[in-house]
């Protein structure tokens, strides 16, 4: 959860393309705090869940974003997709 006003991610995305809703983590709207708190509460409801969004976000960094993925883009910039 990242219940920031601001994306800090100029470089590599916005938060949508960044999490993968509901398998890395949960996407909400802006602004609607009833919609953060049932992401929060998905979450905090099942352990299983939450150690299995750790895992699949760890591998999506992982293949999105390796060091070695960075150096063979000749833009400098790691792609998304």
């Amino acid at each position: 959860m990242l219940p920031s006003r601001q994306d800090n991610l100029p470089n590599t995305g916005g938060l949508p393309d960044i999490v993968a809703d509901r398998v890395t983590n949960a996407l909400v709207e802006p602004f609607e705090l009833v919609s953060l708190a049932a992401a929060i509460r998905w979450m905090l409801e099942d352990a299983q869940r939450r150690r299995a969004l750790a895992a699949a976000a760890r591998e999506r960094a992982e293949r999105l974003w390796a060091l070695e993925r960075g150096l063979q883009n000749t833009s400098g910039t790691p792609s998304l997709r």
